[in-house]
């Protein structure tokens, strides 16, 4: 520009001075596009910086602090690590003390061993058979009558009865004052006529007739219940820790007993009185009543759940030995399904079997016999 302009100054023909005036034009446009591009690069740089070099390098500085700080704690992490070892090395080296001590110790306890050893040699070289037992005895320190009680009987038993019972009479009365309900309800059925005649009698029902013979049975059984609870109190002074429950139990027994013999015996009539028979059988030896169920053999593990005895002398041994938690209830409440066993036997089984067994007695009442 100054050349051109220096030009125009010296020149004095106009078609010169337009022709500077032209190229003063087209410099000026140049500068302008010049400028417009320095601008748009200044533009860019800010915001490469702004959005890329700031943002990296606050990343860069950040990650720097974590690092200075996480060396700050690996630092004193490791200080506190060396005061420790010094710790570990100062018990160290009083352990290495006492071993040093306890090695004396056991060395002059050696030595002590190895005189007395020597000591016994050179007794027995020359002692006969009886002076070298005497010599041994008094060498082990210890009197040949407690030594001879010691290996004799070497462990000592404390027993600790958590549910004593005095004697094995009293331990065995559950199972037997169990049987003796059993048999007397199985003798009543056996005495007493379970069928009911409804002579004399308008619209009587079947259930009527049931509930009303076993009315005289119920009141028999808990008569029988009573007096075997009483014979067992003060008769053979059986030791019982709660005599109300005890009889609370025997009561309860008599009651699923006797319901359940005589619906058997009314459905199925003398069939009914030898499955009574069987299954008294059955629950003498497979009841766990004499010995533990474990003991007893395979067949008699797997079936005598289903019996009552096992219940009724569970509940009977908890009122004359102490109670444990609700093992008591537990035994009544199971009991109390032989009750509805029963009470299905005498109402709804045997109802298919009422033609079946008048026409048994018809013909047992032929042959004179009964």
């Amino acid at each position: 520009m100054n050349t051109v302009v220096g030009s125009v100054l010296e020149s004095t023909d106009d078609k010169a001075a337009e022709n500077a005036k032209v190229n003063v034009n087209n410099a000026m446009n140049n500068l302008r596009s010049a400028i417009d591009s320095c601008e748009t690069s200044v533009s860019n740089m800010q915001g490469i910086y702004k959005n890329n070099l700031v943002p990296q390098m606050q990343k860069v500085l950040t990650n720097m602090s974590d690092s200075l700080n996480q060396v700050t704690n690996l630092v004193n992490t490791l200080s506190n690590t060396v005061k420790n070892v010094g710790v570990v090395m100062e018990g160290v080296g009083d352990t290495v003390s006492g071993t040093s001590e306890s090695l004396g110790q056991i060395k002059d306890v050696v030595d002590n061993i190895s005189a007395k050893l020597t000591d016994l040699t050179e007794k027995l070289d020359g002692a006969s058979e009886e002076e070298m037992m005497d010599i041994l005895v008094r060498f082990l320190g210890g009197d040949p009558d407690s030594l001879g009680a010691y290996f004799a009987s070497p462990v000592t038993m404390e027993t600790i009865a958590m549910y004593p019972v005095a004697t094995y009479g009293s331990a065995m009365t559950p199972f037997y004052s169990t049987l003796a309900i059993w048999v007397g309800s199985t003798i009543l059925v056996a005495l007493v006529k379970v069928k009911a005649s409804p002579k004399g009698l308008e619209n009587v029902q079947s259930y009527q007739l049931y509930f009303g013979r076993y009315l005289l049975f119920f009141l028999l059984a808990q008569i029988q219940a009573a007096i075997i609870v009483a014979g067992d109190l003060w008769l053979l002074k059986v030791n019982i820790v709660e005599p109300g429950l005890f009889f609370l139990a025997a009561s309860f027994t008599a009651t699923a007993f006797s319901l359940l013999i005589y619906s058997l015996t009314l459905a199925f009539g003398d069939v009914g009185k030898a499955v009574c028979v069987i299954v008294m059988v059955l629950q003498i030896a497979g009841s766990s009543g004499t010995f533990p169920i474990e003991l007893l053999p395979d067949t008699y593990q797997k079936i005598y759940i289903f019996f009552p005895f096992p219940y009724a002398i569970r509940a009977m041994r908890e009122a004359l030995a102490g109670m444990y938690g609700t093992a008591y209830m537990e035994a009544l409440a199971k009991l109390s399904l032989f009750m509805i066993e029963g009470l299905l036997i005498g109402l709804v089984i045997r109802i298919p079997f009422v033609k079946l067994n008048h026409f048994v007695e018809e013909r047992m009442e032929d042959t004179e016999l009964m």
